[in-house]
């Protein structure tokens, strides 16, 4: 599978038009910064981590509108991996049957439910490698729309 493009605003903060400025895509969307409200229908853990994160994105600003979707599938997710762990605590790792022993299915969901949450808080810069891959420059619009300012 071919790797994702990389978006213009990462582009400028890894400084990638340093050494060749004509790499840029000038016809890429431009959108605005900005926190959306918690959707109403969004309950127990995965609003509180809404709340809690939110706060953290709004210094960063790196979350626009159009990333709402990703944001809810994150929080959705926080919410099943704590459930899954409370499941896990109240019942155990390890499950006895007539059978045998077996693993909690609720352990799966938690390790599944882990592994794509990083996914997402990768993508909002919001892991300690992630954020090492981000230099803040003082360039943040392509220079042609510096001049018509």
């Amino acid at each position: 599978m071919a790797r994702q493009p990389k978006p213009t605003a990462l582009k400028i903060l890894h400084g990638d038009f340093v050494k060749n400025p004509k790499r840029r895509n000038r016809a890429e969307p431009q959108v605005q910064a900005e926190t959306p409200d918690c959707p109403a229908w969004m309950k127990g853990d995965a609003r509180k981590e809404w709340i809690r994160i939110m706060e953290e994105i709004k210094s960063m600003k790196v979350m626009t509108l159009p990333d709402r979707a990703a944001m809810e599938q994150y929080c959705v997710l926080y919410g099943t991996w704590r459930n899954a762990l409370r499941a896990v605590a109240r019942e155990g790792a390890v499950l006895s049957s007539e059978h045998g022993s077996y693993e909690n299915p609720s352990s799966k969901i938690a390790l599944r439910c882990s592994a794509e949450m990083h996914k997402y808080l990768c993508q909002f810069g919001l892991t300690p490698a992630s954020r090492s891959r981000v230099n803040v420059t003082q360039e943040t619009a392509p220079a042609r729309m510096r001049r018509q300012r």
